[in-house]
């Protein structure tokens, strides 16, 4: 039998796959030092297919997008560990940032909610 991880789109559409996203969590509180953050995010679902790549976006500014700084795309998290957290180097002193989670699988992109953080001064 084969497996959503084997088939396209629409090969598992005309088979009676139903077509879901995965679910991606932003955890609060992003841990803060200096000029660097380190956010964590929680796969709540990988939607209808076990690949998953995902990650952070960043800005200054309300709902970033992968279109703003990112993290380098991670794919599948083990079977057991559905949370993950990474360092945000290199940011502006004394700046509030908005970041989000972000995860995409073969039916599209989902983002996790907002969380807010600033940076203090850097050393």
């Amino acid at each position: 039998m084969k497996t959503l991880k084997t088939i396209s789109p629409p090969v598992a559409k005309e088979v009676g796959f139903a077509k879901s996203k995965p679910v991606v969590t932003t955890v609060e509180p992003v841990k803060v030092t200096g000029c660097k953050a380190i956010p964590c995010l929680v796969i709540d679902s990988t939607g209808t297919t076990p690949d998953i790549s995902f990650g952070f976006c960043w800005s200054t500014k309300h709902n970033p997008t992968i279109n703003d700084p990112k993290t380098k795309t991670h794919k599948n998290l083990p079977l057991d560990k559905k949370r993950f957290c990474e360092t945000l180097n290199e940011l502006e002193p004394n700046t509030t940032y908005y970041v989000r989670s972000y995860a995409i699988n073969i039916w599209g992109m989902a983002y996790g909610n907002e969380v807010s953080f600033t940076t203090g001064k850097c050393k």
